[in-house]
């Protein structure tokens, strides 16, 4: 019976007295807080460093920390509590468990809800953990971690000049904490607005449709909400209030308030009928259902906030109804709806001729009662639109992953639905969204005919299939070396379904024809399977199972590169690709001595493997090892290529600080007016120099009215920024198509922004001189980016939206044109 292994804890009885970590299993937590307390109690007792050691060791209560003590006393003493803490960690953690909490730490990120405050305790909490280890994160490490893992609006913020600017790490925390503060303030005060404008628009009447409901369950409602409980939808429907034109009718034919019926011969209080039911009942004077169908709401996303769709008022020509609920004292149209001096419509019987038939009840209104109608219906038809509009501006501040689900939210708008009446105009940043989903199609489509055109070029790199096992070269060879090379291990044939038999005997004849395998009269025996794949078109895939093999086989020892180190290679990085090999271990062969060891039973006989079968022990370090090449002078030659590729013109060079030599270093900038731009570059001369890095930068509001001189100077200075780790220290030359710039240092009169300026460019050796804008091409040409491109997406790219695409565009059209008749209509 398994025992659930119970945790460590700590027992702390103050600084006088050493802590006493208890029995059970040790976590990186409970030695941490062991550790701090006996730092206290030693500080309190003032012990020496030569008997922190031996005061602590009785704490430790389990047998087999305290077994463990003294078989190692003698070196645990001569060492200091620093040593052995380690030694502890080592002896009773997990060999990788600073990894563990190096992985959990690169893998927290903030999410919408949680409050950055937290989110960076819990992490400064989980280093600590690592502190005295070499995998522990320093404060530069950690603000990067913060900065890349926030949630995307503190992001944002991190990369902002004024952020990057601070150097104190609990400085920078507190920029981005009060930012999260604002943020999660705005983020509930959406809510709160939103969930208002849902609340008020619970009252709207909803019309039941006829194609999605039956005669048992048409007029039922479901309840929706949390407040619903587990009978949300089996509460029955509250029956509505007598409105003034129903009372009056009631008392002019001595009708019943309770059973609601005319010239029913009795009053309320002896009304033998009772109250009528109320998912069929019947508005005595307009002849409508006074309950309808509540839609229940999708349950929300968990990352996503989203809005129910509103139900919206449709008016039919045979049918009108509205939704009641009991807390509705009355409806306010039905006094406009019908004049009482018009409602003594009754057979002798008593029997409501209004009631039987709708259709009778539409002949009968008179045309002023039509006026009404259509002017009511006028007057909501106005409020909807105006509600819709602001649901919509609130909606559109919230956060969408998905842009086409994020119109339907909007705008109600789907594949199925027919096209509103009246919509809001549709938002600019969702055209660019559309445009820019567009042409990421557009180059998903470029890049895959690249990747055929490149494959076809580079034909011997990327060949259809692997090559023969006689064309496999014998430089490197799979051994399998036992633990008992006088074990025989032959196990019985696994059952295989005869339907994967073509599919098996298919896969033995590719392996055939390739050399991979050869029939086998091996005393050696390992079962194999198959295993389908989820795409049944495509062949299952052949298993060996060498389990018993594999520990009978000594363990290669050869280094393999660690997860970690490659983690923290690539984690500064922007760009990722890897290479991946096809069927990688058929193109190693097995040492001939071998091949009897991976004989394989299947339906059609025994088997052996000529190549690497998939699943022997040490199939990875045979893949390392054949990565130890020798250089060749072929290699030398591509070698040397590469140099002259990397050092021509075309391609990017750093800066050697160390070794300028003849070269200098430029600074070429240029602005427009709506952008800078600046080009770093390290040669000789300006002819010969080569680009080391280039910037382009947007101006901002108030910077879009800067004086032509000021713009020139902003450009210098966000250069000097931009490059402060490759120009701070060394002498460079700035150039500027702006003659007046040369005298800058030099200028007496300044104002406030040019002083604050000359004094941040005071720490720079640097020389402005002068260049003809023409010769100034590359910095010209930084400075005058492409516009983004017009908003109204072109009818050659309609296509590509599909259905709902159309509907929005066509949306926006048709909203253009009614806006453009209103304005026209406002002005006669």
């Amino acid at each position: 019976m398994d025992i659930e292994r119970k945790t460590a804890t700590l027992v702390n009885n103050g600084v006088k007295h050493p802590p006493v970590l208890t029995c059970g299993a040790l976590t990186p937590e409970v030695l941490q807080s062991f550790q701090i307390a006996c730092l206290h109690h030693f500080n309190y007792k003032k012990v020496a460093d030569g008997d922190m050691v031996t005061t602590v060791a009785p704490s430790l209560q389990s047998p087999v920390a305290q077994q463990w003590y003294f078989a190692n006393q003698t070196s645990l003493k001569s060492g200091t509590f620093v040593d052995f803490m380690a030694a502890l960690r080592k002896r009773f953690l997990k060999k990788n468990w600073s990894d563990t909490i190096c992985v959990k730490l690169l893998r927290s990120s903030q999410a919408e809800e949680n409050s950055f405050d937290v989110w960076v305790e819990a992490l400064e909490t989980t280093n600590a953990l690592l502190a005295g280890t070499t995998a522990v994160f320093t404060e530069k490490r950690l603000r990067e971690h913060i900065e890349s893992h926030a949630f995307e609006e503190l992001r944002s913020l991190a990369e902002t000049v004024e952020v990057q600017a601070i150097t104190d790490f609990q400085d920078f925390k507190e920029a981005l904490s009060e930012a999260d503060v604002k943020r999660r303030i705005d983020r509930n005060r959406r809510k709160r607005e939103i969930e208002a404008v849902i609340a008020s628009r619970s009252r709207i009447s909803v019309p039941a449709l006829p194609s999605r409901t039956t005669t048992g369950t048409s007029h039922r409602p479901l309840a929706s909400g949390p407040s619903a409980g587990a009978t949300a939808n089996t509460r029955t429907a509250a029956l509505p209030k007598l409105t003034e034109g129903e009372r009056k009718l009631l008392a002019d034919s001595k009708g019943c308030l309770k059973c609601r019926k005319v010239n029913a011969g009795h009053f309320a209080k002896s009304c033998p009928d009772g109250f009528p039911d109320p998912t069929t009942y019947h508005n005595l004077v307009t002849g409508r259902l006074a309950v309808a169908a509540i839609s229940e709401v999708p349950p929300d996303d968990e990352d996503v906030f989203e809005i129910p769709h509103v139900a919206v008022v449709q008016q039919t020509t045979s049918l009108q109804s509205s939704v009641l609920s009991s807390e509705d004292d009355d409806w306010d149209s039905d006094k406009l709806l019908i004049d009482p001096t018009n409602l003594a419509v009754l057979c002798p019987d008593g029997r409501d001729l209004l009631w039987p038939l709708e259709p009778i009840v539409h002949d009968l209104r008179s045309a002023r009662q039509k006026r009404i109608d259509n002017r009511q219906a006028s007057r909501d038809t106005m409020l909807m639109e105006q509600e819709q509009i602001l649901l919509e501006d609130m909606m559109q501040e919230t956060q969408r992953k998905d842009v086409i689900r994020e119109l339907n939210l909007r705008f109600g708008i789907s594949a199925s639905s027919p096209m509103p009446v009246n919509t809001a105009p549709l938002e600019d940043d969702i055209v660019a969204s559309i445009q820019q989903r567009i042409e990421e199609l557009a180059l998903l489509d470029v890049l895959a005919k690249e990747n055929e055109q490149m494959c076809l070029k580079f034909a011997d790199c990327f060949p259809a299939d692997i090559p023969h096992l006689n064309e496999l070269p014998t430089d490197v060879y799979h051994h399998f070396r036992l633990k008992d090379p006088n074990a025989i291990i032959a196990r019985r044939q696994y059952k295989c379904p005869k339907k994967y038999w073509e599919a098996w005997k298919t896969l033995l004849q590719q392996h055939l024809h390739a050399g991979r395998i050869r029939p086998s009269s091996s005393p050696y025996a390992s079962p194999a399977f198959l295993i389908p794949k989820k795409d049944l078109v495509v062949l299952p895939r052949w298993v060996n199972d060498y389990r018993k093999l594999n520990a009978n086989t000594v363990p290669d020892v050869h280094p393999l590169p660690s997860i970690a180190e490659i983690l923290s290679d690539c984690g500064k990085g922007k760009f990722f690709a890897k290479i991946d090999m096809t069927n990688s271990f058929f193109q190693t062969r097995v040492h001939p001595d071998d091949i009897p060891l991976t004989a394989v039973t299947t339906p059609f006989g025994l088997y052996e493997w000529t190549v690497m079968p998939q699943g022997c022990r040490n199939a990875p370090a045979t893949h390392q090892q054949h990565k130890d090449f020798h250089w060749t002078p072929a290699h030398f030659q591509a070698f040397e290529a590469v140099k002259l590729l990397v050092t021509s013109r075309e391609c990017l060079t750093v800066i050697d600080h160390n070794n300028l030599g003849n070269n200098k270093i430029f600074v070429s900038c240029d602005a427009s007016d709506f952008c800078t731009g600046a080009v770093l570059t390290y040669g000789e001369t300006p002819e010969t120099a080569r680009p080391v890095a280039f910037e382009s930068q947007q101006l901002s509001g108030a910077e879009l009215n800067y004086p032509v001189h000021e713009k020139e100077l902003l450009v210098i200075v966000r250069a000097m920024r931009k490059w402060q780790v490759d120009l701070f220290g060394v002498p460079f030359i700035v150039f500027s198509d702006h003659w007046t710039l040369e005298n800058f240092t030099e200028q007496k009169h300044l104002s406030r922004r040019q002083a604050r300026w000359q004094e941040f460019m005071s720490q720079y050796d640097y020389t402005i001189t002068y260049i003809a804008g023409v010769d100034n091409a590359p910095a010209d040409a930084m400075s005058r980016k492409p516009q983004p491109p017009p908003l109204v997406t072109p009818l050659a790219t309609m296509t590509t939206l599909g259905v709902s695409g159309f509907w929005i565009l066509s949306g926006t059209l048709l909203r253009n044109m009614r806006l453009d008749r209103r304005l026209q209509g406002s002005q006669l």
